[in-house]
């Protein structure tokens, strides 16, 4: 087992840590819970903190202490749901496509409330005057927070948030995705001499479907625009698919040509 010292991680992963304390503040405004100070990310221990006044009641001190769990969980999975159509490959990443799972896992990673949260809760729920029922609920969330914390050196906060990211939104139903975001599919493929010009690329046989599937998916990793109706660059590749469709069919018996057009198109654009 690699052991890599909490500060070092807390740095890697320093987004997660700002959204972990951001959902604390959120947590805070929910309840009507005063913020005395905060700090969002810091070279120390801990690596971000709260300080608000003390709620108005146990329960209200129990949600801002568990608060990170939902924030950081929902936006890691709305962040894997997004970039799910843009078929990245783990194998063979991009520096754009590493930075989106990097800040994903990073934030679903920190989803956990912390050893620090556990004892505010545990100081809260065992208060003079708390209720019994709070008592009950929040005894065994404390002992499940501090399991969490013992996962953390078996690597169950990084699992958790890769989870959320690459396992969780692939699962769900396809009715889901297309609710969070969807990139829409442009067919890349090579054309024949004689397929006629359309609006956008269409199937042949002149190639081989998979591998230039294959590229397509890699050509909207490398360039995300790409994949999204009317942008300039789908606009752009587009154009020149047609153009080249009539002067120079070849262009496509290379199934690598999606990317190649992908980034002419890049190239193009910038000099505009």
């Amino acid at each position: 087992m690699i052991f890599i010292p909490g500060f070092l991680i807390s740095l890697i992963t320093f987004p997660g840590v700002i959204v972990h304390e951001w959902a604390h503040v959120v947590f805070c405004q929910l309840t009507g819970t005063p913020v005395l100070k905060v700090c969002y990310f810091r070279l120390g221990n801990p690596a971000g903190y709260v300080r608000h006044q003390r709620p108005r009641s146990v329960w209200r001190h129990i949600l801002i202490g568990i608060g990170p769990f939902f924030v950081n969980t929902l936006i890691a999975l709305m962040i894997g749901m997004a970039v799910l159509p843009m078929h990245i490959d783990t194998k063979h990443l991009t520096p754009a496509s590493a930075g989106i799972l990097w800040l994903a896992i990073s934030i679903g990673m920190h989803s956990f409330p912390s050893t620090g949260d556990a004892r505010a809760i545990w100081n809260s729920i065992w208060s003079a005057g708390a209720p019994f029922t709070a008592r009950v609920l929040g005894s065994p969330l404390v002992a499940i927070i501090f399991i969490g914390a013992i996962g953390s050196f078996f690597w169950l906060d990084a699992i958790y948030g890769a989870a959320l990211v690459l396992a969780v939104p692939p699962a769900l139903p396809k009715t889901t995705h297309e609710a969070f975001a969807r990139i829409p599919d442009f067919h890349l493929a090579a054309p024949t001499s004689t397929t006629p010009a359309v609006a956008g690329p269409t199937p042949s046989a002149t190639s081989s479907s998979a591998d230039s599937r294959e590229a397509q998916q890699r050509a909207i990793a490398l360039y995300p625009d790409l994949g999204i109706a009317h942008s300039k660059l789908n606009q752009e590749f587009v154009r020149r698919y047609q153009q080249y469709q009539k002067v120079d069919p070849g262009y496509f018996d290379n199934p690598e040509w999606p990317t190649h057009l992908a980034h002419e198109s890049q190239i193009a654009l910038r000099k505009h």
